[in-house]
């Protein structure tokens, strides 16, 4: 809900110049690649709910951060920039870790038999996620973007708790996402 109002936030709420959001978005290029070197192997050794949990940790930080600019607004454009750069690298560590979070995650639960009908489902569901930036500009329009960013933060913190509470996938009888049927 939030995302597509970072950068706006940071330069036209505090200031900062419009050329800070090609570092931004460097930073979140950096947190993609830091997801898939670093949660890669995590997702391999001790399951995809692992994953989910640290995604959820930073979808949370991300809004937590920048909420803190503005109290720190007045530390100086450096503070800010380096704020607004932590925001877009758990960003995108949060952005980077879906498919090896959530959706291995729906393959490991999912029978080899109904695999394509729980990823059509996933699919289907995450379909409305497109709804949430036009959500997210009526709260910014009416209450302001802290308010987004408070309320993304809330919305990631439930998330998050209820995901610490994933148990592994990998108990079940069949193991990893194999494609194999357990042996009887």
């Amino acid at each position: 809900m939030a995302l597509p109002f970072y950068a706006v936030y940071a330069t036209l709420k505090r200031g900062l110049p419009e050329s800070a959001i090609g570092f931004f978005l460097i930073a979140q290029t950096v947190g993609g690649l830091v997801a898939g070197l670093v949660l890669g192997p995590v997702a391999d050794r001790k399951g995809a709910h692992r994953v989910i949990q640290f995604m959820g940790l930073c979808q949370f930080l991300a809004p937590m951060i920048a909420l803190l600019a503005g109290p720190l607004a007045a530390a100086g454009p450096q503070v800010l920039t380096a704020l607004f750069a932590l925001v877009f690298l758990f960003l995108g560590i949060g952005e980077g870790s879906t498919m090896l979070g959530a959706l291995n995650y729906v393959l490991e639960i999912a029978p080899p038999s109904d695999r394509p009908s729980y990823i059509g489902l996933t699919n289907s569901i995450a379909g409305v996620i497109i709804l949430y930036p036009i959500v997210g500009g009526w709260i910014a329009t009416r209450w302001g973007y802290e308010a987004v960013f408070a309320l993304t933060a809330g919305i990631v913190l439930v998330g998050g708790l209820l995901a610490l509470g994933l148990p592994s996938a990998r108990t079940a009888a069949s193991g990893p996402a194999t494609g194999e049927e357990p042996v009887a």
